[in-house]
């Protein structure tokens, strides 16, 4: 037995059910229940039976016993639909298979995590774009829609790539992956800076450099999952000891971080005191998110000899699409979605710390030692 399922019935029976049926050989088919939704396939043995259904039925389906199911449109769905429905794969003496077709999603989205960020053994991902199927499309159709979707749409839906929408005003028009995202190592004799952004469910830390250009470079990120201060703190040293190794020996880091720290966290001591338990030592000062995107903005339209001011890594994905996803409410403020907004605020808590004043400081001194 096996299930094709998708996440409401309407879409069900508009889409998946009725391409299943123009896909299908009509020599297969033995019969077809519509009410029931179950249809018999034949086969060399046996005949196979197929049932439709919606996952918001997915209580229904707990005593089934599959060989087989599909899931369509996966990014609609949750992770506990997949290992819901991979629980049921118990049909004895036959091969078992669990198969999804998704869009691209965002990498904060469960099908990313799973199978994109590590791989896992017996699990095959087929990648396609929309020019797969030029031949079956209409003239000019590609040519036209890349017209009119903007650069993250057509990364997506055009050419497969994983990755994020924006749903609203841009908060940062001027980012440009072909001018601000590139290949940096980090410099020697200059200290690595990390900004912190406390929170249980996604504290996170930037890590970047301040050249003596006054280019702001960010390296790498780290992001928590569920982490309280004391366990995310570790594993922030452990990867500034493995990837900044010359810097940890040396102890060249600043750290800055959110004024909010210094307040007593009900699960215990503010996190800046946990931060000084570890040695740890981090400037503050109060800043709105508003100032900060203002101040991120105008470091983003500079550039020094030639080259933006503003820099990131292509390692750090997530960093990117923060900057590209991240979109203003009608009050001009950043939205918050509860994922990319935690790489906002450490790098901004950077940028307003120090880098604005230094920045500034070393493009003039720069300019006067050029003249």
């Amino acid at each position: 037995m096996g299930l094709v399922a998708r996440k409401s019935l309407p879409e069900l029976k508009s889409t998946t059910l009725k391409r299943f049926f123009e896909f299908l050989p009509d020599p297969l088919v033995l019969s077809y229940n519509k009410t029931d939704r179950e249809l018999y396939i034949r086969t060399n043995g046996k005949p196979s039976l197929v049932h439709f259904g919606p996952l918001d039925e997915i209580g229904r389906y707990k005593s089934l016993e599959l060989g087989w199911f599909f899931l369509d449109e996966a990014d609609q769905t949750s992770e506990e639909h997949w290992l819901t429905l991979c629980g049921r794969l118990r049909l004895k003496d036959i091969p078992q298979y669990g198969m999804i077709a998704t869009n691209p999603t965002s990498t904060s989205h469960w099908i990313y995590k799973r199978w994109v960020v590590q791989p896992t053994d017996g699990y095959e991902i087929f990648r396609s774009k929309t020019s797969d199927n030029e031949k079956n499309l209409p003239p000019g159709y590609l040519e036209e829609l890349r017209k009119t979707y903007p650069e993250d749409w057509q990364k997506r839906f055009l050419d497969g790539h994983f990755g994020v929408l924006q749903s609203g005003d841009p908060a940062f028009p001027d980012f440009s992956e072909a001018e601000h995202v590139r290949r940096i190592e980090p410099i020697k004799g200059i200290p690595i800076i990390r900004g912190w952004d406390f929170g249980r469910r996604h504290p996170c830390v930037v890590f970047a450099q301040l050249d003596e250009l006054g280019r702001f470079r960010i390296y790498r990120t780290i992001l928590g999952e569920n982490k309280d201060i004391y366990e995310f703190t570790d594993t922030v040293l452990s990867a500034s000891k493995r990837i900044f190794t010359e810097w940890f020996i040396k102890n060249e880091f600043e750290d800055y971080c959110d004024i909010a720290g210094k307040q007593e966290r009900d699960s215990g001591k503010p996190s800046i005191q946990v931060l000084h338990e570890k040695r740890v030592y981090p400037t503050f000062r109060f800043s709105r998110p508003e100032v900060r995107m203002r101040e991120i903005r105008r470091i983003m339209r500079k550039k020094k000899e030639k080259v933006p001011v503003f820099l990131i890594d292509p390692c750090n994905t997530y960093g990117i699409e923060a900057l590209m996803s991240a979109c203003i409410d009608e009050d001009g403020k950043i939205k918050k979605e509860g994922y990319f907004e935690h790489f906002l605020d450490a790098m901004g808590y950077i940028i307003h710390n120090t880098c604005v004043h230094r920045i500034a400081y070393l493009l003039l001194h720069s300019a006067i030692q050029t003249n």
